[in-house]
């Protein structure tokens, strides 16, 4: 196999890593978006369609750990202003259910719309191609997938 497409695999991978925020585990194509993290953009999203969650609640439909819940929350009721509001629960006090603010209602349809931005951008990229050269880039893609999860 010829070096110029390992080394250009390579290359592209380490430039999607660069521009990646740290510790975000998405890219998203689109606006410009604001200085939300992604744990923090998807929680909005899922607040906008299922107010009063609580942490464990946003952890499970994450699959992420209840600490980056509870950093994400920190963050979006912090902001200025405010995203979202914690109401405590009347029978257990320890339990804290999350809603949006209007400003945060804002932020998960924007949040919202880069998704749909950037799966756009996917289409119109891999309309360039034939059908079955977008079944080798997903077979491709299927197999290095599988091979990084192994590492």
């Amino acid at each position: 196999m010829d070096n110029q497409y390992t080394n250009q695999l390579a290359t592209f991978i380490n430039d999607i890593r660069g521009m990646l925020p740290e510790n975000s585990r998405e890219l998203l194509l689109g606006g410009s978006g604001s200085q939300l993290t992604g744990t923090q953009g998807h929680v909005l999203m899922l607040l906008a369609d299922t107010p009063a969650m609580t942490n464990g609640e946003l952890a499970k439909a994450l699959s992420v750990s209840q600490a980056a819940v509870t950093k994400a929350m920190r963050g979006l009721s912090t902001a200025d202003p405010a995203l979202a509001v914690a109401t405590v629960d009347a029978r257990d006090a320890r339990v804290k259910a999350w809603s949006l603010t209007d400003a945060g209602q804002s932020y998960a349809a924007a949040h919202r719309q880069r998704h749909a931005e950037t799966a756009a951008a996917y289409a119109e990229i891999l309309d360039e191609f034939s059908e079955s050269e977008q079944a080798t880039i997903s077979r491709f893609l299927t197999v290095l997938l599988k091979r990084l999860q192994e590492e």
